[in-house]
């Protein structure tokens, strides 16, 4: 668990470094989703890619690897992963909206 600092910026508290914080986390799950894309395995519907707790099971991870199983024809996967980014993506309306997508797809809706 990292623990981040606030200030006041004279309306609302924001996390110091957010730029900086914010940077590392999409610069490391760009990585992590390129990772997903090369190493994924449609025979088993999975990707080797190496685990990090911040990227292996949430919600950008989830949406690309129901995507990639979908495509690979591997729709209990896909549906599994669909189910799992509709939890994960609750507060991200656009990967709500492509999750919602994919579970509809993975059904055959």
């Amino acid at each position: 668990m990292e623990k981040r600092g606030f200030s006041w910026n004279g309306s609302a508290f924001v996390v110091d470094h957010y730029d900086e914080v914010r940077h590392t986390y999409q610069r490391r799950l760009a990585a992590h989703r390129e990772c997903l894309k090369a190493k994924f395995d449609p025979k088993a519907g999975t990707a080797a890619c190496p685990a990090d707790y911040d990227y292996d099971d949430n919600c950008e991870s989830n949406n690309d690897l129901s995507y990639l199983s979908y495509q690979a024809g591997k729709l209990d996967r896909a549906l599994r992963y669909a189910g799992k980014a509709l939890e994960e993506c609750k507060d991200d309306p656009k990967q709500l909206e492509a999750a919602q997508y994919n579970d509809r797809r993975s059904r055959g809706k």
